[in-house]
């Protein structure tokens, strides 16, 4: 045994210098697949999260127009709802202005749990914002010539708020932006009961006739879908580079190196067993497969890391990943296996194949 991984070891030292190309292409292979699905495992993980903190329920105008504050009287009529808040969101510059009735007895749970954490009597003491820190602001501004001093929250309060947005009592927005008291964006609100939630959907879409009823579930749905489709075409594009490149290795190695012939025919002749070759080239082959898969895993991590903005860019048509941060482990380990699993088949049997077909024949024939 002990003799058998020195020429192993011995053979695999020489071989690494000519087997570099297959290498680097694996590599390439690999590091892409990881990183795609590196991703969407990312990505996929971050909407949920985000999802689980917005209301179950959002009431629209269906021209996306605003509505009248008039709508909240009529939904909070409806048996089993509850958090029932009016919203005023306003595109400002580079930014989004959201107004929300902090003092509300139905105010959203996100704003409440806001609330809790932050020094309230400070806040209302002078023309504060609540300011998400992903937004890059100078802590004295002006909206709508009006003066504000940025309240910059923390990481954690940031994710109960939207990205690149700021919030100010809802009075005040509709003072400034003179939409009028009279006029919100939307209304959200909460269903305790799940097996309710289709019976208020139902008399919510038949209060207004120009109105339209958005849902956590159909979001969610929405987006398990989408996923579902984008994962699948890349790995059906996986499938079939694995088969491309399947066929280069076996290609490659059909057309096996006289000195590689030579070492199968010297081998045989020396007492190894048909099944003892092909064991030899088997180890030799997971070698280069774990050397090829590691680096390439260290290679999407960096990728994941700098072009994290370029891969939004491809599948989502956003900047806004911030993957590493988020938790670049938290990628469905199930996939990346596959991965590995069919590009490691793959690898073996174009390797194996050709080294049988050369192992059964006689030595001296081998040699030739």
């Amino acid at each position: 045994m002990r003799v058998f991984f020195y020429f192993l070891w011995i053979n695999l030292k020489k071989d690494l210098k000519r087997e570099i190309d297959i290498i680097l292409l694996s590599v390439i292979l690999l590091s892409t697949m990881i990183t795609i699905f590196g991703v969407f495992g990312n990505y996929q993980e971050k909407i949920r999260q985000i999802l689980d903190t917005k209301p179950d329920f959002i009431l629209q105008n269906t021209t996306k127009t605003l509505i009248p504050s008039s709508w909240i009287d009529e939904v909070l009529e409806i048996r089993g709802i509850s958090d029932v808040s009016p919203r005023l969101y306003l595109k400002y510059k580079d930014f989004y202005i959201l107004g929300v009735d902090f003092f509300s007895e139905n105010a959203n749970k996100n704003i409440s749990k806001l609330l809790s954490k932050i020094d309230l009597k400070k806040f209302f003491s002078k023309n504060y914002a609540l300011v998400s820190k992903d937004l890059k602001l100078k802590r004295d501004f002006k909206l709508y010539n009006e003066k504000f001093e940025a309240f910059f929250l923390s990481d954690e309060l940031s994710k109960l708020i939207p990205k690149n947005s700021i919030i100010i009592p809802l009075e005040k927005l509709q003072a400034l932006s003179k939409v009028g008291e009279e006029k919100i964006s939307d209304i959200s609100l909460n269903v305790p009961n799940n097996d309710e939630w289709d019976t208020v959907k139902q008399k919510l879409d038949s209060l207004f006739f120009n109105s339209v009823t958005f849902n956590k579930k159909d979001l969610i749905k929405a987006y398990v879908e989408m996923f579902n489709f984008k994962g699948g075409f890349f790995l059906l594009l996986y499938l079939i580079v694995i088969a491309i490149f399947s066929l280069i290795l076996n290609s490659r190695y059909s057309n096996i190196y006289s000195e590689d012939r030579k070492i199968v025919g010297i081998l045989k002749g020396i007492g190894w067993s048909i099944g003892d070759i092909l064991y030899f080239k088997l180890f030799e082959s997971l070698i280069l497969i774990f050397i090829s898969f590691f680096i390439a895993f260290i290679f999407a991590f960096l990728e994941l890391f700098y072009l994290k903005d370029f891969f939004g860019e491809i599948f989502f048509n956003t900047k806004d990943l911030n993957l590493i941060e988020e938790g670049f482990f938290s990628i469905d380990f199930g996939i990346i296996f596959s991965i590995f699993l069919l590009y490691a088949v793959a690898f073996i049997a174009s390797v194996l194949i050709p080294v049988w077909k050369i192992a059964i024949i006689e030595p001296k024939e081998a040699m030739e």
